[in-house]
């Protein structure tokens, strides 16, 4: 038996990184859509019609009388610096 030969079998191997996923943003228009095709369907339908993950979209139900009264052209997050 060599020296260091069953290094490998003691310790497992190491899982490949994966990049991060990117942050995305959504029109509050978009956000409005799916909160309706999750209304008329399910969370977890709309999460998989349009990618997003279901807590994210459950958020969105909770706020939507907020959604509705911003102005549909603004994204859910404020712009960098802005107060």
């Amino acid at each position: 038996m060599e020296i260091g030969s069953d290094l490998n079998e003691d310790y497992p191997q190491e899982e490949p990184i994966t990049p991060a996923k990117t942050k995305r943003s959504f029109t509050i228009s978009t956000k409005l859509e799916v909160v309706n095709y999750a209304h008329s369907a399910c969370l977890y339908n709309a999460a998989k019609e349009y990618g997003i993950d279901r807590v994210l979209i459950r958020r969105w139900c909770n706020s939507k009388e907020k959604l509705q009264e911003a102005p549909a052209s603004r994204s859910g997050y404020p712009a960098q610096g802005a107060s």
